[in-house]
């Protein structure tokens, strides 16, 4: 067993099903899917004909990272992918990724597409991905490791993450940030690969659209304990920062806001943390952001 691939679902069998067809059906490749769906759904309509695929179960209330830490206790692979259910691999992603398995590095990051889910239409999630990939094949790879705060699209060691005990967060939003950047703090060595095997896409239903009272809070208090790891890691330089979440926050309402802003502070996570970097990204993304 080779790459072990880890896919949360929660009541999306039609894109599930496109997710799975995204990835080959052979022995070496090991596809975990775990449902957590309000209404679980069958294993044999989920497996289909496949013959690669395991169906766990996990508890709703868990959320995404409760699956998801369900999928890590079943893993067989030397490595580990992580996949969202909406999304899938690009048609040469597999070529790709197998000529890294026999890599000495920890962590392999590969570059994104990115779509319309209904349309397939192009869109940009894959905007600053491509930013960070280009940054670290020019020699800076901090923003690989401590700000891509996404799972998927990596090559990640088993080994590495049974040794250091990363989970994720069973939180409603959020959960996979402190994963995705204890991996990259973790790696002793890691690489970018300029090529795209992920197709991360966007819908009106994408937990990263539902701008709920409740998921801003859970995930403005991820960044908080994301910053507070990085912190005790040595790592102040690389914290998140909070302001644009803390804005945002005004549209529930100023005491929901000051609640959030009083949490910052009590944690020791100042709101003008990376302030000094909002300029130089606001004009980078005026400049070069591409037009969809």
């Amino acid at each position: 067993m080779q790459i072990s691939v880890i896919i949360p679902n929660n009541n999306t069998l039609p894109l599930l099903h496109r997710m799975i067809q995204s990835i080959p059906d052979r022995a070496e490749v090991q596809i975990i899917v775990v449902d957590n769906s309000p209404q679980p759904l069958a294993a044999d309509d989920i497996i289909g004909n496949r013959t690669n695929v395991e169906v766990y179960y996990s508890d709703p209330a868990r959320g995404a990272g409760g699956a998801r830490n369900e999928g890590l206790k079943h893993v067989r692979g030397r490595w580990i992918l992580c996949a969202d259910a909406d999304d899938f691999y690009t048609p040469e992603a597999f070529d790709i990724i197998n000529s890294d398995l026999d890599s000495d590095c920890d962590v392999i990051y590969y570059g994104w597409t990115s779509c319309y889910s209904d349309t397939l239409e192009p869109a940009d999630r894959n905007y600053v991905v491509r930013q960070y990939i280009q940054a670290s094949l020019k020699g800076d790879d901090t923003r690989l490791r401590y700000h891509w705060d996404s799972p998927c699209g990596k090559l990640v060691s088993a080994e590495l993450v049974r040794q250091h005990n990363i989970q994720f967060e069973e939180c409603p939003t959020g959960n996979d940030m402190g994963f995705a950047v204890r991996v990259g703090t973790y790696a002793h060595r890691v690489k970018a690969v300029d090529k795209a095997v992920y197709c991360a896409t966007i819908s009106s239903s994408s937990i990263i659209h539902t701008q709920s009272k409740r998921n801003a809070e859970s995930r403005f208090k991820a960044t908080v304990r994301l910053n507070n790891f990085l912190k005790s890691q040595g790592l102040r330089q690389y914290r998140h920062s909070v302001m644009r979440q803390w804005l945002q926050s005004w549209h529930h309402g100023p005491m929901f806001a000051l609640k959030l802003l009083f949490h910052s502070w009590r944690q020791g996570n100042p709101i003008t943390i990376g302030s000094s970097r909002w300029l130089k990204t606001l004009r980078m993304l005026r400049r070069e952001k591409p037009k969809v």
